[in-house]
């Protein structure tokens, strides 16, 4: 985590962690700028730009946590931008939201693995929306960390950003 970081975050830059479980990105991306020889108002700027999404509320109440130990000496004056929702499918409030850096780790399970059978549906329709639908045949091996790949190059990229995402070999 700490070196993807250091080869892809530079001060400022706006990024978004789209599925960031516990927040190990975010919270290195945090280090980073607190660490920073920067003033504090520059980097309660560059605390403003740093975003992550999950699905899952513990995930996003446990990063909010560290996240406001890390912020501690300046909390009155920070918005933490960290948000319970499924960037694959509710990305409206923030695709207007066009990012400098894409950062994370997906999830690494394929449409088979998928419980519910309308969420299945809905992968499996933004996958052809995407163009990277298989064949029929192949329609169980699609990997969710793919579809959240070219997700967020349709939808939260800005030309000239960045993506890096730790990926399966499969993929």
């Amino acid at each position: 985590v700490k070196k993807m970081v250091e080869e892809s975050y530079d001060f400022g830059k706006k990024v978004i962690d789209p599925c960031c479980g516990s927040g190990n990105f975010l919270i290195e991306i945090f280090k980073q700028v607190i660490k920073s020889k920067k003033s504090v108002n520059e980097k309660i700027n560059a605390i403003k730009d740093i975003f992550g999404c999950d699905i899952n509320p513990i995930s996003i109440y446990l990063t909010r946590i560290t996240i406001l130990y890390l912020a501690r000496n300046f909390l009155d004056k920070i918005t933490i931008n960290l948000h319970v929702l499924d960037t694959l499918f509710q990305v409206e409030t923030l695709s207007k939201n066009q990012f400098d850096l894409v950062i994370g780790n997906p999830p690494w399970y394929t449409y088979r693995d998928i419980q519910f059978p309308e969420y299945q549906e809905k992968v499996k329709a933004l996958a052809q929306e995407l163009e990277i639908k298989p064949l029929p045949k192949n329609i169980l091996n699609i990997e969710i960390a793919s579809v959240f790949f070219y997700r967020a190059k349709d939808v939260l990229m800005k030309e000239g950003s960045e993506i890096f995402f730790v990926m399966t070999k499969g993929v």
